[in-house]
């Protein structure tokens, strides 16, 4: 089966330029061939009355050649070529700018080798495909002396330290248009370059459940669940092809796929569980992927956490994050993402525009804002209790960036909207990199005990720290597609719906068999 791929880029690119010297070497004196004249390219950013060898070599290095000349004293002149080291003359005019130089002669030039050269970078259009999962880099033209690059991938994750590479692999966790940057750098210049590209996700799973006997001329629905893919079209006997698009995917916390300074790392004394409130789920979704930055290999026991509280007549309250024991203010029946509030109890509570909330009628005249989310300082307590949902143990085998993707027939664990991401390691095995976290930032919470399993609560003995664990997990909300139809006969039907995107032309088939039969009725 072939399978066509097309990648397409938009790019641009931008220099800068730093006030500092082009390093050059003095190549020598050489006589004009005034009938083929080597040096012809004015310089043009510079005084001749006050003219030199630096200023000479510092000009025609902006203009990004690779060699200067000084003519008649007072000229400077830029090449790509030089001469041969066999024409050499005297050059016997001092520099305007320095007379304790020599800028050539009547008929003479005096060449400057350039050593450092501008930082430039370019992105051209590529026949690859980034793929949701698979290590892929940016192909840049990089140029100049002692360039040092740094990458950033645009979806979130940090940007690469400069370093001296031309290509860095990335893994993108969820499906979409990224804009895509490159920064190079030298002691001279720096440079941007920037490309709009797209992560594609392959088709993992199509299932297909129709009912097994419908009544002749009587509609019937199929539904039809893809659970992986992006940007994808749906195909059925029964009717016209649909654009179904891509399954709602989204990240939970914060990774580096790279090494930088600001990763640090403790050593595990015993046996430890986080928990990362900050790190909240604003979505309902099935775990998909998993990303971590280790200094030390070994097993990883990754937590999804539901709030609850644990006072006698308290009631989680997702909106405020918090616990109470009077009423919450929002219509919890309805689905809201706990950043916004869209529906309040009518008969307790009104909506604050000003705030985007629900408030109690009492105060109605001032609209208190809402408070903050999480606990920011090291010297607060917890705002809720937690148990523990799902465990998912992997094992990192490499230090640094490792990426887990969970086959679809192991996708047991699920994420809720006001869930949070945490993990629990033992004596001895991996040791998860942080950085330290903003003054405004939520605090993590650690508590010395034993691995947990799935129920386990937690309600007291927390330590808050400000720390910014990278773990990342990715979640994906499969779609569903409903399909309906009428058999005028009887007879046994095939039902056939196939899949494809981008990435798989052919795509994935599912199909069903529905029996048409008229009812025995009785008398």
């Amino acid at each position: 089966m072939g399978v066509k791929t097309f990648f397409v880029v938009i790019v641009w690119s931008l220099t800068l330029y730093a006030q500092t010297d082009a390093a050059f070497n003095i190549q020598g004196c050489y006589k004009v061939d005034v009938s083929n004249r080597i040096f012809v390219t004015s310089a043009g950013d510079y005084d001749p009355d006050d003219i030199d060898h630096d200023t000479c070599a510092d000009a025609c290095a902006v203009l990004d050649y690779q060699y200067a000349a000084l003519t008649m004293g007072r000229y400077c002149l830029c090449s790509d070529d030089t001469y041969s080291s066999s024409i050499v003359s005297t050059c016997d005019r001092t520099c305007s700018g320095d007379v304790s130089q020599e800028c050539g002669g009547a008929e003479s030039d005096t060449v400057l080798s350039i050593v450092l050269t501008r930082a430039a970078v370019q992105l051209n259009s590529t026949s690859d495909v980034f793929v949701v999962g698979q290590p892929r880099s940016l192909q840049p033209d990089v140029t100049g002396a002692s360039v040092t690059t740094s990458f950033d991938y645009g979806d979130g994750s940090h940007a690469t330290a400069d370093d001296a590479v031309v290509t860095m692999n990335h893994v993108y966790a969820v499906p979409g248009q990224y804009v895509a940057s490159i920064f190079a750098k030298n002691s001279y210049s720096s440079a941007f370059a920037g490309a709009q590209i797209t992560a594609y996700m392959g088709i993992t799973d199509v299932q297909m459940d129709c009912p097994e006997v419908v009544e002749p001329s009587t509609s019937f629905t199929c539904s039809i669940t893809v659970t992986d893919g992006s940007d994808m079209t749906l195909s059925t006997n029964i009717g016209s092809s649909y654009h179904i698009g891509t399954p709602n995917t989204f990240s939970v916390g914060t990774v580096s796929q790279y090494a930088l300074s600001t990763l640090q790392s403790d050593a595990v004394l015993s046996d430890t569980v986080w928990i990362l409130p900050g790190q909240e789920f604003l979505d309902n979704g099935v775990i998909r992927s998993v990303e971590v930055n280790v200094d030390a290999i070994g097993t990883i026991n990754f937590l999804i956490l539901e709030p609850f509280c644990s006072g006698a007549g308290e009631t989680y309250c997702l909106i405020d994050n918090q616990c109470t024991t009077s009423q919450c203010g929002y219509d919890s029946s309805m689905p809201t993402n706990p950043l916004y509030h869209t529906y309040c109890d009518s008969s307790t509570h009104v909506f604050c525009l000003s705030e985007h909330r629900c408030a109690s009628k009492s105060d109605e005249s001032t609209c208190d804002a809402e408070p903050d989310r999480y606990a920011s300082s090291t010297g607060d307590a917890s705002r809720a209790s937690y148990r523990v949902r799902h465990v998912i143990t992997k094992t990192a085998t490499t230090t640094g960036y490792n990426y887990f993707e969970i086959p679809f027939a192991d996708r047991t664990a699920t994420a809720e909207i006001g869930d949070v991401l945490g993990y629990a390691v033992s004596t001895g095995t991996a040791i998860i990199r942080y950085e330290t976290a903003d003054t405004d930032e939520a605090v993590a919470f650690s508590l010395a005990t034993s691995i947990p399993v799935a129920g386990t609560p937690y309600s007291s003995g927390f330590t808050a720290e400000a720390k910014r664990f990278h773990i990342r997990l990715t979640a994906i909300d499969p779609i569903s597609v409903i399909l309906e139809h009428v058999y005028p006969n009887i007879g046994t039907n095939n039902i056939s719906a196939t899949v494809n995107n981008t990435l798989d032309s052919a795509g994935i088939t599912a199909e069903s068999v529905v029996e048409v039969q008229i009812p025995i009725l009785s008398e």
